[in-house]
């Protein structure tokens, strides 16, 4: 099972063009389910029709660049929004997976902290065999948000139940996949010529929650994608760079 996360910039730089190479990115990556944000119903209907997901949950967010789409191969069997995130329950042949995709507001600590509390309340009442929370969270490893999903803190007397995993960190630990800037305000053309007085930082995340006692999946690759550049537009297919992770569920004994 590959799981992803992709922002693939709400911008009129580049397109149509862009557009082929967002889709053909998607193709190449070959997810079962990915987490789009900053995605509009017209390029939504485009990415359908070149891709091979036959099922989808949009909705668009006011104020943050366009909509969120969760696109998966595998059935749909339940959908819910906030403001900032889509809630969905995929049936994996037969192996329940809870899958939010967030895009975070980037200008309100508060807002990003009251959602997040909200989602992770929310997935926690889902019954299900694993959960995931996956998106543009527009904050860093040291943010509260951050600690938040990793129970280092709490937020406004909520706390997490028991924890949630960072991926990256597991494949870095684990497979040796370095942690790499999703928003990379260096390398990526987007920001080319700009004097851009900041830092880079690593905001495209995949969280899995701990699922003591059930087996955990095995994380067998852990992949940043999307840094090629078009010759003609001269820019990859995003200002952010998505995020996959190819796992292995165990087999689940229903009773």
């Amino acid at each position: 099972m590959r799981i992803a996360s992709y922002n693939i910039w709400n911008s009129n730089r580049g397109i149509p063009k862009r557009l082929n190479q967002i889709t053909n990115e998607l193709n190449q990556i070959n997810a079962d389910i990915i987490g789009l944000q900053e995605v509009d119903t017209k390029r939504l209907n485009i990415i359908l029709n070149e891709t091979n997901y036959k099922y989808h949950f949009e909705v668009e967010q006011e104020g943050l660049g366009g909509e969120l789409a969760i696109l998966s191969k595998y059935p749909i069997i339940s959908k819910d929004y906030g403001k900032y995130s889509l809630l969905t329950v995929i049936d994996y042949d037969g192996i329940y997976l809870a899958i939010a995709d967030v895009h975070l507001p980037y200008d309100s600590t508060l807002q990003r902290e009251q959602e997040i509390i909200k989602v992770e309340s929310d997935i926690q009442k889902l019954e299900v065999d694993f959960r995931f929370i996956l998106g543009d969270y527009n904050c860093s490893e040291n943010s509260s948000v951050y600690r938040f999903l990793s129970s280092e803190m709490t937020l406004n007397g909520n706390e997490c139940k028991t924890y949630w995993i960072d991926l990256a960190m597991v494949a870095e630990e684990r497979n040796g996949t370095k942690r790499e800037m999703t928003l990379d305000l260096m390398k990526n053309p987007r920001w080319k010529n700009d004097n851009v007085c900041d830092c880079s930082a690593r905001v495209d995340l995949i969280f899995m929650h701990e699922c003591f006692p059930k087996e955990f999946p095995v994380l067998n690759e852990y992949i940043y994608f999307g840094k090629s550049v078009d010759d003609e537009t001269e820019l990859s297919p995003s200002d952010h760079y998505g995020v996959l992770a190819d796992l292995t569920f165990p087999k689940i004994s229903r009773t």
